[in-house]
């Protein structure tokens, strides 16, 4: 059996704990709530979070490039970002895959012949956190700068009410 083989057969499991990483950089409430609420209008975070985390974990194990992989590396990254995480709490959930696969492999057998596939695997896993990193600076940028122009405009309105104001004494 091939390392991509065990690991797709394994996926639900593997996801699910990594769902559970994910989930201790949360207060303890909220991840109770992330964890247990089946609605996912109401839970769109821990619905998004663990079919994103589903995708990605298939993208990895099957070898998409990064990049491809985009789309739902951003919908957690996003929701991170407006949580405002530092970056290291927001894209440090796809490292903690490797321990989670490695624990997984000593747990069976069927780790012979697999090491050199294991640090492709894990090669693949540094590229998307980097590529994580990358999208958690982009929203992160942006937020910033739809606050500063929010700023600017509030300092607009209050200049032109003070211009109307003193102007019509």
């Amino acid at each position: 059996m091939s390392l991509q083989e065990f690991l797709l057969q394994a996926q639900p499991e593997l996801v699910e704990q990594w769902f559970q990483c994910i989930l201790t950089t949360y207060p303890t409430g909220t991840a109770e709530f992330l964890a247990h609420e089946p609605n996912r209008f109401r839970n769109p975070v821990g619905q998004t979070t663990r079919s994103a985390l589903a995708q990605l974990f298939a993208g990895i194990v099957r070898g998409i490039p990064a990049d491809e992989l985009r789309l739902p590396l951003d919908e957690i990254i996003r929701i991170r970002a407006v949580q405002d995480f530092r970056a290291s709490s927001a894209v440090g959930f796809l490292l903690q895959l490797k321990p989670l696969i490695r624990q997984r492999l000593r747990a069976t057998a069927t780790a012979n012949g697999m090491p050199a596939t294991l640090n492709e695997l894990e090669a693949r896993i540094d590229m998307v956190a980097l590529l994580a990193f990358d999208i958690y600076m982009e929203c992160r940028e942006k937020i910033y700068t739809i606050k500063s122009d929010a700023a600017r405009r509030r300092t607009h309105i209050l200049l032109e009410h003070l211009n109307r104001k003193g102007g019509g004494d």
